[in-house]
């Protein structure tokens, strides 16, 4: 089956590129305080919900719409459009990232750290990896970003354990992902025959711009939703609690967020490869796809002290009873982003997708500020658990009414 070709490429890269620097960042625990692995976690967390900003859903858009094209010439022009969009939607979120990291986190860290989390942003919108999934060109790309992820991550930790200032860990992580970025971009360029001063030529591409933004409206708001309310509770901890507890909930949402960006990888190789499968082969997909997320759930949860633990003594005790919480988080998170992509995403269905990530976002904010003033730490935990059952509720609720979803394009 085709999918399990692509899911094997998607998964590593997803591994690659994503994954092992969040896992790799935890060993900043042993480096850092703890206070400063929070400030670096909520700063991420501001990043992360303006990258899904800069992204606008686009390359889940390009994705499903290069599906259906086979005209090389034609999938060329809407690979470069997409990619001219993400340039244009990621310059403008720079001075909104400016005015919400100097507003949560100003009074806690200089200009220059603010300013250092910004090339991140840039990397994750000019990724091309989705126009290489829908190509099969993924090998190029993962060899090459297995090379500047590695090495990346072993500048980060050497200088960070001599430099001991978390500003420039913070700038290192950025440019790695801005160097992907690009190195993405590239290849992408010459898979289409394409060169950067196409990419850089906006004189005729005004019009697919403006309708890119605006077929890919009702996606971006779902993934921005989707984001916030993942990215939101580090940021609320931090101002409610302490920067502490701050640390404690980045280390859980980092090794929850590495396993589901890596096995996201199958999710968009399900979606890559819907169109050349029957019902039933999509539907034994589905359901590998489930299992493994709900493996990965109990993978966490029997392995949390052993995590913490090496971690290092600068970690709490109190984040063992967290990541178990969070490995739920882990699992029914994954399995209502799969049965998402599966029903709603993949049909066309954006509309019922964004509801269901609205009512979760809806909930998200005021749920956790109150079990975290009342609870603590452990509180904000459930908080975010309570969140993703609800999703996952509202998207089995929704799925059952729409079953005929799968078989419709």
């Amino acid at each position: 089956m085709h999918f399990w070709s692509l899911a094997v490429s998607a998964t590593v890269l997803q591994a690659v590129n994503l994954g092992l620097p969040l896992l790799f960042t935890l060993a900043l625990v042993k480096i850092y305080a703890l206070e400063e692995f929070g400030l670096y976690s909520t700063l991420f967390s501001i990043v992360a919900i303006l990258s899904a900003l800069a992204e606008y859903g686009l390359p889940t858009h390009g994705l499903s719409k290069i599906q259906a094209l086979r005209d090389p010439t034609a999938k060329a022009k809407m690979f470069v459009a997409i990619t001219q969009t993400k340039l244009v939607t990621s310059s403008l979120t720079f001075p909104i990232y400016l005015m919400v990291a100097s507003f949560l986190i100003g009074s806690r860290l200089s200009v220059v750290g603010i300013l250092c989390g910004y090339p991140y942003i840039l990397g994750v919108a000019l990724n091309s990896s989705w126009f290489l999934y829908a190509e099969s060109k993924l090998p190029a790309l993962l060899v090459s970003s297995l090379t500047i992820r590695t090495g990346s991550i072993i500048v980060l930790l050497l200088v960070s354990r001599f430099a001991n200032n978390i500003e420039v860990a913070i700038a290192l992580n950025s440019i790695s992902f801005l160097l992907v970025g690009f190195w993405s971009t590239w290849i992408g360029l010459r898979v289409s025959q394409r060169t950067f001063k196409n990419l850089l030529d906006f004189s005729h591409t005004h019009r697919e711009i403006k309708e890119n933004l605006k077929q890919s409206g009702p996606l971006s708001l779902s993934n921005i939703f989707v984001v916030f309310y993942t990215s939101i509770n580090v940021i609320l901890v931090s101002n409610v609690i302490s920067i502490a507890a701050a640390g404690i909930i980045g280390v859980a949402e980092r090794v929850v967020r590495a396993g589901q960006t890596i096995l996201s990888g199958m999710t968009t190789a399900g979606l890559a490869s819907a169109s050349r499968h029957t019902d039933r082969e999509r539907r034994t997909v589905l359901g590998w796809q489930i299992t493994m997320h709900a493996l990965s759930g109990v993978l966490v949860y029997l392995s949390s002290s052993l995590i913490v633990r090496a971690l290092g003594t600068n970690l709490d005790p109190l984040a063992i009873d967290v990541l178990r919480i969070y490995s739920w988080v882990l699992a029914i998170g994954g399995v209502s982003s799969v049965l998402n992509t599966h029903y709603f995403v993949r049909t066309g269905k954006y509309r019922i997708q964004t509801i269901i990530v609205f009512g979760g976002c809806l909930l998200n904010v005021p749920l956790v500020y109150i079990l975290a003033v009342r609870f603590g730490t452990l509180g904000a935990a459930a908080g975010v658990a309570a969140v993703e059952t609800l999703v996952l509720s509202l998207t089995l609720a929704f799925a059952a009414m729409h079953r005929s979803a799968p078989d419709e394009r």
